[in-house]
């Protein structure tokens, strides 16, 4: 027979609750005492289940995407899918990385990072590498490996699963940027809606990770020791040169003749010395 409100109902809501009740429900707004605490409380819980909902409701969406994914396929899930993708700069700190989702959220601590280690400079041979190298460490098989790239990528990767009998233990498909087309052997070009949205997150949190990996090795790579790339300067040499010139800003001044003159250091070497501190 009482409610406590925090602020005043309308007309209609009264007449609903003493209509629903059967007899006249007194309706108050606590300003102080014990009916204030007793709102302060209710309006507390309520705001605990909300938080409660939203997190549940937040989880119940990731987990709608990746079965909107599978059902956009024709597959039973889409709970675990793993994404690759490549990054370089005119040959310049090749890498590649691959990123995990688990039930449509980002599961952080299985993303990996690859240096290529061979002679590549094209993505695909660079992306055939990692990928090898990743399934030859894989105690799971993910329910889709997903890669970034167009038929030529999917072929290529597909071949190489192929030769080391992996291509029947999982799905592969590839992602092209253009108008989200997904490319899997045996089928027709699939350009995704939002019920793809899955994919699409997964592979631009694949690019996302790759290019930043890029970025650090890069940045990192042009505050080293211009000296450590001179061909034919070993620890030694480079020794002799900062006792003779008295120290590394007498090498950074020296000429190339100059540089000659220290034993052990010829013409050719003097010049790669000179020309990788200008």
């Amino acid at each position: 027979r009482l409610l406590l409100s925090p602020v005043p109902i309308f007309d209609g809501l009264q007449s609903w609750l003493n209509e629903r009740r059967g007899s006249s429900v007194e309706v108050r707004i606590p300003q102080r005492g014990d009916l204030e605490n007793l709102a302060t409380l209710a309006r507390q819980n309520a705001e605990i289940q909300l938080q409660r909902m939203a997190a549940k409701s937040s989880g119940s969406l990731e987990q709608r995407a990746a079965d909107e994914g599978a059902k956009t396929l024709g597959m039973q899930q889409l709970d675990h899918i793993v994404c690759f993708d490549m990054a370089q700069l005119q040959g310049d700190e090749r890498v590649g990385a691959s990123v995990v989702m688990r039930k449509g959220r980002p599961a952080k601590k299985e993303y990996r990072k690859y240096i290529v280690k061979g002679e590549a400079l094209d993505d695909l041979r660079m992306m055939k590498e990692v990928v090898v190298r990743w399934a030859k460490r894989q105690e799971e098989w993910p329910d889709l490996l997903l890669i970034d790239g167009g038929e030529t990528h999917l072929s290529t990767i597909h071949q190489a699963l192929e030769e080391h009998g992996w291509a029947d233990r999982f799905p592969l498909a590839a992602l092209a940027k253009r108008e989200e087309t997904i490319f899997r052997n045996g089928m027709e070009p699939l350009v995704l809606d939002r019920s793809g949205r899955v994919l699409v997150h997964a592979r631009d949190e694949a690019h996302r990770f790759v290019n930043t990996f890029h970025r650090k090795r890069r940045s990192r790579s042009r505050l080293a020791d211009p000296l450590e790339g001179v061909e034919g300067l070993g620890a030694k040499k480079l020794q002799t040169l900062l006792r003779h010139f008295g120290g590394r800003k007498g090498i950074e001044h020296a000429t190339a003749s100059e540089l000659e003159t220290v034993p052990g250091i010829g013409p050719a070497l003097a010049e790669r010395i000179y020309e990788a501190l200008r």
